[in-house]
């Protein structure tokens, strides 16, 4: 079976796997990569395949099975690694994102964090295994039960249990109204979803129904009490499975998917306190009430917006930019959150933190 990104899932009955083969796993890995593209792993990848890899750390241990992946791994490690240790000798010491509030302001950390998809769990696991092997700790936020295709992916999400949470902190990536989209008003077909959003124009057309709480009706169907409260439904559900496997997740980061990139301040179309009842990159929506009632500890975006000392280097359009800003703060010894999407190594924005190496090297010569 092959995984698309636009499929509705439907999966059978299979007999349990009793002997893992670990050879043949890495086998089909390898091809894997072969394209470079970042749904390859999708493409190669059928659920079995993810089951017998969970077996295998399961059976053999996780130092075990990534030593067995690490020659698959090693354009991926190779950045990474010289990124951690350019910020190590600037004197950063890594920390999980969860610990910002213990963070000691006379010594500079490193908060890294992963946002990670469905197709970037093979990179995930490459970057964890360098955190294992060499001291570090960043977060993971897995894209748990955020669409149809994620639902799917729980086997492999769950390969991440077994790695330990001293070097790989888990907390989840969400987005709430996206979710209740997909997964309500599309009863989970997410091509249809897709067709839908590739449209600004018809995500604010449904949004701005709701500017009467009282008689606006998105998709005509559903008051803005009703979708508020489908999105904490659906964010509840997911982090009570997500809990089964990774019972200490208590940080939730938001996704800026389709719909999360328009239901923003920033989009002048909509009224703002509609985007912010909305948007789980609000503190309106991850307020004290619900994420006492969730069980979480804090959002990502509420502890930017807390801890203004705190420096946040994240995706940005403009490299000079982002180079100079990040060499500045590395050179103030200020703490920095820094984002990494783990298969955006080999393209896209993120790439900036790749570059950003050679950039910061050349430029700061003894």
């Amino acid at each position: 079976m092959v995984f698309k990104r636009s499929t509705r899932f439907r999966f059978w009955h299979r007999k349990p796997i009793e002997t893992p083969d670990l050879d043949y796993l890495v086998s089909k890995l390898a091809r894997s990569l072969n394209e470079g593209r970042k749904h390859d792993v999708l493409r190669y990848l059928d659920l079995r395949d993810w089951e017998q890899l969970d077996k295998c750390f399961e059976n053999y241990g996780p130092d075990e099975v990534l030593e067995r992946l690490r020659p698959l791994f090693k354009g991926w490690q190779e950045k990474y690694l010289a990124l951690m240790q350019l910020f190590e000798q600037g004197g950063y010491k890594t920390r999980a994102v969860d610990e910002f509030r213990q963070a000691d302001v006379q010594k500079p950390f490193l908060y890294l964090y992963h946002d990670v998809h469905a197709w970037d769990i093979l990179a995930a696991l490459s970057i964890a295994d360098v955190n294992m092997r060499f001291g570090y700790i960043s977060t993971f936020f897995l894209n748990w039960g955020f669409s149809p295709l994620d639902k799917c992916m729980k086997t492999p999400y769950s390969i991440f249990r077994h790695l330990p949470e001293k070097n790989v902190r888990i907390g989840m990536h969400a987005g709430p109204l996206s979710s209740w989209i997909r997964f309500r008003v599309f009863d989970g077909d997410d091509a249809a979803f897709i067709k839908w959003a590739e449209k600004k124009e018809n995500i604010e057309r449904e949004i701005l129904k709701l500017r009467d709480g009282v008689f606006g009706r998105v998709f005509d169907k559903y008051t803005l009490s009703e979708a508020l409260e489908g999105m904490e439904q659906q964010l509840q559900s997911n982090l009570l499975e997500m809990r089964k496997r990774f019972p200490n997740v208590n940080l939730i980061n938001h996704h800026g998917d389709e719909v999360g990139r328009v239901v923003v301040r920033g989009n002048r179309t909509l009224p703002i306190e509609l985007s912010d009842l909305l948007n789980a990159s609000s503190s309106q929506f991850y307020n004290k009430e619900r994420l006492e009632k969730l069980s979480l500890q804090e959002s990502l975006a509420n502890i930017w917006r807390k801890n203004k000392t705190i420096v946040r280097h994240p995706e940005k359009k403009n490299k000079n930019q982002y180079f100079s800003g990040l060499a500045e703060k590395i050179q103030g010894k200020s703490n920095v959150f820094l984002i990494n999407h783990p298969d955006n190594f080999r393209a896209g924005v993120v790439q900036y933190d790749i570059d950003f190496v050679k950039h910061y090297t050349k430029s700061h010569r003894p």
